[in-house]
């Protein structure tokens, strides 16, 4: 992707939500060589953070032991990493929504998706669209900003900085729902 657009509406790749989700993180590096764990993984600009969501159990792949680094990342993926992370460093992830009350498609959701569904939704992290969640619907890059954005704000991450978006040529066609995450996610340099 180029460093002078923003792309709002483009699809998420999953190499790119770990990368964001490490960089919010503080960036560790470790030692865990993710070519080891995910045989489809070679060398990339993601491996240092594909490395990290393994080794803290953020990502766990797919059945055939690959992380399919360009693949977009699904709304019931984004929300499980989250969750998963939250877990990770103490966050309270008790809360729960009824998920057949929020959602008409909440039978899409997979099994290990539905804690994390259940609480993303109940604390604020994620809304449904048009009463559903499509939880293999693709994440553009500013419903990440956002959904980053929520998460940050529901944990205790500082979510005052912010810088101007025009510096990318793309900013107008930023929805209003996402400007401010997305002067936020630029500012902290999570993208």
């Amino acid at each position: 992707r180029s460093q002078a657009f923003f792309a709002p509406e483009d699809s998420m790749t999953r190499a790119e939500f770990v990368t964001a989700l490490w960089r919010l993180a503080g960036s560790k590096i470790v030692s865990t060589n993710p070519s080891t764990i995910f045989p489809d993984l070679t060398s990339g600009w993601y491996m240092n953070a594909v490395a990290w969501s393994a080794e803290e159990k953020l990502v766990l792949g797919f059945e055939d032991g690959t992380f399919r680094p360009e693949d977009n990342i699904s709304r019931q993926q984004i929300v499980t990493i989250l969750y998963r992370y939250a877990n990770k460093v103490g966050i309270d992830t008790s809360k729960r929504a009824n998920l057949s009350v929020s959602y008409r498609d909440a039978a899409d959701i997979l099994d290990y998706a539905t804690d994390a569904v259940s609480w993303a939704t109940a604390v604020g992290i994620i809304n449904g669209m048009d009463g559903k969640f499509e939880p293999d619907g693709s994440v553009t890059r500013e419903q990440m900003a956002t959904i980053l954005y929520r998460y940050a704000q529901k944990v205790g991450i500082d979510t005052s900085k912010h810088t101007e978006l025009s510096a990318f040529p793309d900013a107008n066609r930023v929805s209003a729902y996402a400007r401010a995450p997305m002067q936020w996610i630029v500012a902290e340099g999570v993208i």
